[in-house]
């Protein structure tokens, strides 16, 4: 039961993060002044979180003593690590091929994007190659890490500005 209750947990966030993305492609679609590539990360990232959320869907429908459930919960590290790396490929991909100039936000994204491969491949070899099944600093690392990742790359899609440009209006507020 543990296991069903964890897993619908992160199905919810997946599906509540998709919807997020998916509504920044949009806006950013609708917008006036509408960037395409802004347009390719949100929608690149609407993309990460489906597959991510499909993923999830199929873990939960899995019989608990099965091999195939066994192994999508040993090896999860490494898929995430995949799907990140594709979704990193995929945007400096669109951007090249397209010959789009990168918009900061893409910059920030792409660099988070690069910290969580390099988190998730840590969690891998340290849980499957090393075999630690302790919660050490290195898991609390990771989980406090991956979740500011996140939450830096969304505010960034929505903020949609240089983070200087940020402070700069938060330190003016401030002083009003």
């Amino acid at each position: 039961m543990e296991y069903l209750t964890t897993d619908l947990i992160v199905f919810y966030i997946t599906l509540t993060a998709n919807i997020c993305y998916g509504l920044l492609f949009v806006y950013h679609f609708v917008k006036k002044d509408s960037n395409k590539s802004l347009m390719i990360l949100a929608g690149s990232l609407c993309l990460a979180m489906a597959v991510i959320h499909t993923f999830t869907s199929y873990k939960i429908g899995l019989d608990k003593s099965s091999l195939m459930f066994y192994n999508s919960v040993i090896h999860v590290y490494l898929i995430w690590m995949i799907i990140n790396a594709i979704t990193l490929f995929a945007i400096t991909g669109l951007h090249r091929l397209l010959a789009l100039p990168y918009h900061d936000t893409v910059k920030y994204v792409l660099r988070c994007l690069g910290l969580s491969i390099v988190l998730n491949m840590i969690m891998h070899v340290d849980i499957i190659l090393l075999g630690n099944r302790d919660s050490t600093l290195l898991y609390s690392l990771y989980s406090y890490g991956e979740n500011l990742i996140t939450a830096f790359m969304f505010c960034s899609v929505l903020v949609a500005r240089k983070w200087s440009e940020v402070f700069k209006w938060l330190q003016l507020a401030h002083s009003r």
